[in-house]
């Protein structure tokens, strides 16, 4: 049981890392992304390099839950990340 659970989870991380891109923090500016989960959505805007907005809505049988988030990126990471996609 335990090599079929290495086995799985070795696999998803190549997996994973088949699909990567380079991301560069001065690339934030202008960039808008969308997401979904299960209940509900989020998008994300980068308004300049530094500062980005996200908004997010949950669904559920009785209610909606709205809201939203700021962030600031203090400091440019050099180089690039790999972010799995």
């Amino acid at each position: 049981m335990k090599k079929l659970v290495l086995l799985v989870v070795l696999a998803f991380a190549v997996v994973c890392g088949m699909w990567t891109v380079d991301c560069f923090s001065a690339d934030i500016k202008g960039k808008l992304g969308v997401g979904a989960n299960y209940p509900g959505l989020q998008v994300r805007y980068g308004i300049t390099d530094n500062i980005l907005v996200e908004g997010r809505a949950q669904f559920a049988l009785n209610n909606i839950t709205v809201g939203g988030r700021g962030y600031y990126n203090l400091f440019e990471i050099p180089g690039s990340i790999p972010i799995t996609i």
